[in-house]
């Protein structure tokens, strides 16, 4: 009734033998030379391998579940298709091993050196890579959830297609990796350095940026549905045809970003600073823009129905066929702006300055305008039709052909200003 003695085969030298398909279960092989064997679809399940040599070994197939592989060398090896659920990988050089295609489900790879290795479409579910060098690796494709990954290191990898949907990385280093159509729903990035990472048609709904250095990194396409990117560093960074509804930019510095055609429907982007930055034709249909600055903005054709942009600074920025129907621009800075074909009805302008700003053929139909400053603004066709304009100052205003029908005008100040209606 005595379990059989394990095979012991500590130390032994097998240099390109050919064991493909061996059963060797279980075996002691610690030390053991297996350089340049044909271990295709060898069975080492349980077998004690530490401090083994494999390099440029035919492991294909091989089954290596629940192995003791520590401090084994790997390097060159062929592990496709291989399975290595459960083995212990601790502090192992895999050096330009290929690994793809294979299963590494609970995995323990921690501090192992997997440079330049090929780890595209591994299963590595719940996989242990902390302190794991990984870098110049190909990872595409392969399954990375709720593994360890503290201190691993991804520099200059391809991580295109991986899926790590609500895992930390936190504290990986991630410095040039690509995250091309990555699964990263509810993944946690808040306080890393991501500069210039590309992150184009990724899945981010979820995820938590916050605090993070992302300036220069590629987010187009990608869906960043209530996402947290507060108090981050996104200066340079490009959101072309991004989705970011009910995301959070609260104190984020976008400064010179792209945004063109962008959905920020619903965003909250208090405080943001967006100087320079470009949201051609982007959508921020209610969101939450006060206190921002947004100087220089281009926001030709972009739709801010029913947006906030309370005490914002808006200074010189591009609005041509913007609309910004029943939206909120009160007690804010439009000086010197372009606002000609804007739609501004049933909009909130009151005690906001647009001195010199160009209004010409804009739409301000029922506005409030009250204590307004357009001081040498230009309204050209401009339609106030039912806007209410008490004490709104128009003083060196051009207002050719302008429509004041059913205006509400008391106290105006309109010295030197040209109106013909």
């Amino acid at each position: 009734d005595n379990p059989q003695t394990p095979l012991d085969l500590n130390g032994a030298d097998f240099r390109k033998a050919n064991l493909s398909g061996v059963d060797l279960s279980g075996t002691q092989l610690r030390r053991a030379i297996f350089a340049d064997a044909d271990m295709s679809k060898v069975i080492l399940k349980n077998a004690s391998l530490r401090n083994a040599i494999f390099t440029n070994t035919n492991l294909f197939q091989a089954d290596l579940s629940e192995a003791d592989l520590s401090n084994a060398n790997l390097t060159g090896a062929q592990i496709r298709e291989a399975n290595l659920s459960k083995a212990d990988l601790n502090n192992a050089c895999l050096i330009e091993a290929d690994l793809s295609k294979s299963i590494l489900i609970n995995v323990n790879l921690r501090s192992a050196n997997l440079q330049h290795s090929d780890l595209s479409m591994t299963d590595m579910y719940e996989a242990d890579l902390r302190s794991a060098n990984i870098s110049n690796s190909q990872l595409v494709s392969a399954n990375l959830r709720h593994s360890k990954l503290e201190k691993t290191n991804f520099e200059y990898s391809d991580l295109s297609k991986t899926i790590l949907e609500g895992t930390p990385l936190t504290h990986a280093i991630l410095n040039k990796v690509i995250f091309k159509e990555a699964k990263l729903n509810s993944a946690i990035f808040s306080s890393t350095f991501l500069m210039a990472i590309d992150f184009s048609r990724s899945d981010l709904c979820r995820a938590k940026f916050d605090e993070a250095n992302l300036e220069e990194a590629i987010f187009s396409d990608a869906d960043l549905t209530e996402t947290i990117l507060s108090n981050c560093n996104l200066i340079n960074t490009k959101f072309n045809n991004a989705t970011l509804t009910k995301a959070n930019l609260n104190n984020a510095n976008l400064t010179s970003s792209e945004l063109i055609n962008a959905d920020l429907t619903d965003a909250s982007l208090k405080k943001a600073i967006l100087v320079k930055s470009n949201l051609n034709e982007a959508t921020l249909t209610n969101a939450n823009l006060s206190q921002a600055v947004l100087t220089e903005a281009n926001l030709s054709n972009a739709k801010l129905n029913k947006t906030t942009l309370q005490r914002s600074n808006l200074e010189n920025v591009v609005m041509t066929g913007a609309s910004l129907l029943n939206s909120n621009i009160s007690k804010s800075n439009l000086n010197n702006a372009s606002l000609s074909r804007c739609n501004l009805d049933q909009a909130n302008l009151s005690e906001t300055t647009l001195k010199k700003a160009d209004l010409s053929s804009a739409s301000l139909i029922g506005a409030n305008l009250g204590y307004a400053d357009f001081r040498q603004a230009k309204m050209n066709n401009a339609d106030f039709h039912g806007a209410d304009l008490r004490a709104t100052i128009f003083t060196g205003c051009e207002m050719n052909s302008v429509n004041l029908l059913n205006t509400k005008w008391t106290s105006p100040k309109i010295v030197g200003a040209q109106i013909r209606v």
